[in-house]
Order: C-alpha cells, then structure tokens, then sequence
C-alpha cells in the first residue's frame, strides 16, 4: 500500500490517459486476487465500503429479485447490520422470522425448517460468528431454500480467517467479505452476487456508472490495493496463517485453565470446534471490571468491536441462553497475525495476576 501511495495518483475510472490505466489496473488485479480466493469470476465481485455495506446491500436488494415472496429468515446471533437490514424491510411490508439457536450458537435446523415456505425471499445466516466462534455448515440450509425457491445471503467477514471458501461448492447466492478481517486496510470490503442474479440486482449507489453501474463512484486503488494483497496473502498462505493463529489461541486458553481452572467458563462451541481465532471467557466477575484492570496492556471486548459503546448485553449471549448477569462476566478474545507466544503467555499472566 505504501508503493500504491506513493506512486499512483491518477482516477482508475478514467481510461483515456496513462494515469488511469494505471490506477485501474490496481483495481482490477485486487478484485481478480479476491475473485481467485473464493473461487469466482471477477465479473460477479463488487467492491464495497466493507461487510456493513455488503450485507445492506444484499438483504435489502434481494427480496425484490423474489416477486411477491414477503418473509425473511435470520438468525439470532447476527451481526446487528444484518439484523437491523431485515428488520428495515419489516417497515415495508416483509416479515421477518429470527431462526432459534442452541446453546453454542448453531441454528436450530428443525426450527429453520418449520419456519421455511415457499414465501420465504432470503435465508440470511452467518457462516462464523464473530463473537463466540460459532461454525455454521450452511450446505443444508442453502439447499433447503433453493428447494422451496428462496436465495440465500451469508455474511462471510469472520470466515477467510477460519478456513477457505469456495463460491463453487458453497452455492450461496450472496457472500459479504471484509478486508480488515483478512489484515487487509479498514473502510473496504466486498460482496459476491451469483452469476444468474448479478445482471438483475439494481444500483446500491447511484452516480456516474462505475463497476458496472452496480456500486457507483470512484474506488480508492490504495484501499483495493491493500485488499488485493491482503486476500492474496491468504491464497498463498492461508493455512501457515490459520495454523499460527490457532496455535496462539489454544496456548493463550491452556495457559489461563492451568493459572484459574474452574473460574473461567469457555462459551460456545468446544475450542476445536469454533473459530481459531477466537475464544469467549465467562470470569467471576464483571467484565468491565476486569478489563480496567488490565488496560492498557491487554486490549479485548465484552462484545462485538461494533456494539461496544452499548451498555446492554450482548445479543448473541443472550441468544445462546445467557442470562444478563453472566453476559456481563463473558469476554472475548481474538489472536492472529503479530502476536508472539510470549505476548500470549503475557496476557495470560496478566489476567491471573488481576484475581
């Protein structure tokens, strides 16, 4: 990105001069480097401001492609931009159902199929949960609305860091992406629209034409740069990545069972069975409480990064069955890339020191 900021300055929407090609070409190698990620035509990527955008996009795009089809499903542990979209269009007519989960944070598939009708427009449901780590295999999910008509849209900012995805065998209609979830730069993000739709989904902004008419207005080639790199990074080391990380965790978590044992509570899914990157602690006291103690050297949550001005518990623990006073003793943690086992063990320390 450095290079980029340096070296290009020219409107990569602007072909007829040097400057512009230029820029352009930065645009296009970064969408063909996420396109190569999940297996896609380049042609069906759309560049965003980032998952918030994209799921907006989707949610509140794809009803219309359905004709008079007025019911959407969404789980209970969404994003809230997923969440706060449907119920957006519940202000116009649709009916929104919200899918039950269990005590891990998987949709209840019985409770999916029961609410499931040829009224349904768009299943939306994410495929890995950003605040307990939750894996959800949407193969049968996805197959179940295609039977009965509907489209599919899963939120897929937290997935790349977990493990690959492949638009080929996955068969959603819709995928959202996030750059800063794969280390690439904040205020950028995508969204892939399946070929048979792509044509038929109208402008999400309005302006002068660009990508197709889809999303007009001029792209940052430093921004897609980085994303380019960034999604490129995980195709060729994806699995050293994920690898690393889920090494850091497991150490991170092994170190605080052997310094507090029964005073912590992992929440969700197993740790080999949720996201690498992730674990959601239940402590014996409040969670901001422990966190002002161990500020500044150990930054984490009590929720989502996007919900933590809110005083209310967190929905998603709420989901899984949590009362409101253990939610309040739940917090979360995330490892990747840039963190040693000594700043782990640290952290580890750190926490046991603060009982």
């Amino acid at each position: 990105m450095s290079g980029l900021l340096d070296g290009i300055s020219g409107n990569p929407h602007s072909e007829i001069h040097l400057h512009g090609r230029e820029s352009g070409l930065v645009v296009e190698n970064a969408r063909d480097q996420i396109a190569d990620l999940i297996g896609a035509d380049p042609s069906n990527v759309i560049f965003t401001s980032g998952a918030t955008e994209s799921n907006n996009f989707a949610i509140k795009q794809a009803p219309k492609l359905i004709g008079s089809r007025r019911t959407i499903l969404i789980s209970a542990v969404e994003h809230k931009c997923v969440i706060q979209s449907a119920y957006a269009l519940a202000e116009q007519g649709y009916n929104i159902i919200v899918l039950k989960v269990d005590g891990r944070g998987n949709v209840d598939y019985d409770f999916f199929k029961d609410a499931l009708s040829e009224d349904v427009a768009l299943v939306s449901m994410t495929t890995a949960n950003n605040e307990i780590g939750t894996i959800n295999d949407a193969l049968p999910f996805i197959q179940a609305v295609h039977e009965v008509g509907g489209l599919f849209h899963t939120d897929a900012a937290q997935h790349i860091s977990n493990s690959d995805i492949d638009v080929n065998n996955t068969y959603a209609d819709f995928i959202s992406f996030s750059s800063h979830k794969m280390y690439g730069p904040k205020g950028i993000g995508a969204i892939y629209v399946a070929p048979h739709l792509y044509e038929q989904m109208e402008p999400l902004i309005h302006g002068g034409g660009q990508q197709d008419g889809k999303r007009s207005g001029t792209l940052s080639p430093l921004l897609c740069g980085g994303f380019g790199a960034a999604a490129n990074q995980y195709l060729e080391n994806g699995e050293e990545i994920r690898s690393r990380t889920k090494h850091l965790r497991d150490s991170f978590y092994r170190h605080l069972v052997d310094g507090l044992g029964d005073r912590i509570e992992l929440i969700g899914p197993s740790l080999n069975e949720r996201h690498i990157a992730n674990l959601n602690i239940k402590f014996q006291e409040s969670s901001a409480t422990l966190l002002g103690k161990m500020m500044p050297t150990l930054s984490a949550s009590n929720g989502s990064a996007c919900s933590s001005g809110e005083i209310s518990a967190s929905h998603v623990l709420k989901a899984i069955g949590l009362s409101n006073q253990s939610a309040d003793k739940c917090i979360r943690f995330s490892f990747g890339v840039g963190l040693t086992d000594s700043d782990v063990s640290k952290a580890a320390d750190e926490i046991i020191s603060a009982f």
